[in-house]
């Protein structure tokens, strides 16, 4: 063994495509077990440690997988360690997960070869304590053992040394390692002249690099496609353990399944981050993602809860796709790439949205949809184009809009004047008057919207909305006249006791724009 295992369990904290391409893989290795009748107790889902993450069946690896989101830039240590890492750990493949569009180079056989032919090189100089024991200009003719570290390139010859040394900087034992590396070099040369040779004989017209490696199928090019395509999985999967299940089972089923699915991934990983394992392997076993897969759901689907869970993942599915969208200003293809996400607005609301707990997301939701949904009744939801242009449209172009204490998106001009965002798609007031004066009936909190002068709606456009907590009124232009000679006095009385007409301004996304921008 001579490539040390990597850990980057820190950054996998926020569920990047890397996580969900994960995800997808052991899904449908183990869909491809159930289909076959294979028992799946033994198989396994490593993150990271070889590689971006691995499949192993008890304890012996199956394959190897390395992801690349965006450009891919592999350079001869990189092709010498995956070549390297397969056999070492005697993995039986490996696969490279790409973006569409993006390829992995030829020549991962005749790079590694080339490499070791450095590394022989390399080893074969002379030992030296420290640098200062040799002339600058001749510090890359000696190995220098206290150039020996972790914190070195990936497969350099400090790096390896580092590794099968144990991080000893001891002469006698350098040099020990020295041999045993050599040997274990040697070894792999021969192996991998094998191998080529009997992959050859088969398959004379292919590229040698297959007989260890190759790019995945298929391939997705964000994370909302990852995900969707892991919804089909789990569909596939319950088809076989559950036919029963059929008529209920739907899309939605399957993301909030696969979410229960994440969900377990991340305490995995943050259990493991915090226990600061060093030699131990992150780990989830099929039977876990299965048990997972396998519990009964549909109970949950006749609750407000999963009506709030339906619109939160519409959020964060429609929130991943947002930067590939045509009309959007973002000129990266994810947020995770964005120079500007520091100061983006959309980015900082969605990260806070996703930081509350589940009572203030179901507020937040509630207050922005201006209801309480009604479990069975999907279409009183609003939908994902909705989504995208009044919520995700709005936080990006609009810096002031934000979600508040009082868990509503609004934003406050010149000081007085409350705009709160809603996700109101009525097409006329009447609807919205119909919806609110419904919500109203069901709860003894008749401020819901009173500490509000200006609703954000789809399409609405009316000066004049009168909320007084009990009836909603569209006052025509002598009514309102008379509610201009109410003192400021009067006004601040108002806001107290919401029971007390309050006059509302509607306005449709294009106007808020237009008065804040």
């Amino acid at each position: 063994m001579i490539i040390a295992p990597i850990n980057a369990i820190a950054s996998w904290e926020g569920y990047e495509y890397q996580g969900h391409v994960a995800i997808y893989t052991a899904l449908k290795n183990m869909y491809d077990l159930l289909e076959k009748g294979v028992e799946i107790s033994s198989f396994e889902l490593q993150i990271e440690g070889e590689e971006d993450f691995s499949i192993r069946e008890n304890g012996k690896y199956i394959s190897l997988h390395q992801v690349k989101y965006g450009a891919i830039n592999l350079d001869e240590n990189d092709k010498f360690s995956f070549v390297i890492e397969i056999l070492q750990n005697s993995a039986k493949y490996g696969y490279f997960h790409i973006v569409n569009g993006k390829s992995i180079p030829k020549d991962f056989v005749q790079s590694t070869l080339k490499y070791i032919e450095t590394l022989f090189f390399e080893l074969d100089k002379s030992l030296v304590m420290k640098k200062s024991e040799v002339k600058g200009s001749e510090e890359n003719e000696y190995i220098i053992l206290e150039k020996i570290s972790p914190n070195t390139k990936k497969a350099s010859i400090y790096n390896i040394l580092n590794y099968v040394c144990e991080g000893s900087k001891d002469k006698f034992v350098v040099e020990k390692a020295i041999n045993k590396i050599k040997e274990e070099l040697n070894a792999y040369t021969k192996k991998i002249h094998d191998d080529v040779a009997a992959y050859k004989k088969e398959n004379s017209g292919s590229e040698q690099d297959f007989v260890y490696l190759t790019t995945y199928e298929p391939k997705f090019s964000t994370i909302k496609e990852a995900r969707g395509a892991s919804y089909e999985v789990i569909s596939d999967i319950l088809k076989i353990i559950h036919p029963e299940w059929a008529f209920f089972s739907d899309r939605a089923y399957s993301a909030f399944v696969y979410d229960q699915v994440l969900l377990k991934m991340k305490e995995r990983i943050t259990d493991f981050h915090i226990e600061q394992s060093k030699t131990g392997k992150c780990i989830i076993t099929y039977k876990e993602l299965f048990d997972l897969i396998d519990k009964n759901y549909h109970i949950l689907f006749d609750s407000t809860g999963y009506q709030y869970y339906k619109v939160l993942n519409s959020i964060k599915e429609m929130y991943e796709n947002y930067p590939q969208q045509s009309w959007t200003s973002c000129i990266y293809e994810s947020c995770k790439e964005c120079s500007s996400k520091e100061v983006c607005n959309l980015v900082k609301q969605i990260e806070l949205l996703n930081s509350k707990n589940t009572e203030e997301k179901e507020k937040i939701i509630h207050n922005l949809i201006l209801t309480t949904p009604e479990p069975g009744k999907s279409n009183n939801l609003p939908s994902d184009n909705l989504i995208n242009r009044l919520l995700l449209e709005m936080l990006d172009e609009i810096k002031i809009l934000r979600i508040e204490k009082n868990n509503v998106i609004q934003a406050v001009k010149d000081g007085t004047e409350f705009y709160r965002l809603s996700l109101d798609d009525s097409g006329e007031v009447r609807e919205l008057q119909e919806r609110l004066t419904k919500e109203l009936q069901k709860t003894a909190d008749k401020s819901f919207i009173f500490e509000c002068d200006v609703l954000i709606t789809d399409q609405l456009n009316q000066k004049s909305f009168l909320y007084n907590g009990s009836n909603i009124n569209v006052l025509e232009e002598e009514q309102l006249e008379e509610l201009k000679g109410i003192s400021s006095d009067s006004i601040d009385k108002i806001r107290i006791d919401c029971n007390k007409p309050k006059v509302i301004r509607l306005i449709n996304r294009e106007q808020a724009k237009g008065e804040l921008k």
